[in-house]
């Protein structure tokens, strides 16, 4: 059984802390939520608004580029 790929969420979210050279606890100390919630995002979980607003402003993400994450999801399914 092979693995299964990661929402467009989680492959964002993962990219840009790995790009920004942060670890999980490092990225969750700056958006202010908890180090299991980033790994949670990154396994395909999807976090409440408030939330993901917290971890895209510590990433740097723009709306635009969230916007266009969550439609692609939209595309490929939707939530989990």
């Amino acid at each position: 059984m092979g693995r299964k790929e990661r929402p467009p969420l989680a492959r964002l979210v993962r990219t840009k802390r790995l790009l920004a050279e942060l670890s999980q606890e490092e990225l969750a100390a700056r958006a202010g939520v908890s180090r299991s919630l980033i790994a949670m995002v990154e396994a395909g979980i999807e976090p409440s608004i408030r939330s993901l607003k917290k971890i895209a402003g510590a990433l740097g993400i723009s709306g635009a580029e969230l916007s266009a994450v969550l439609l692609a999801h939209e595309k490929e399914g939707g939530t989990q």
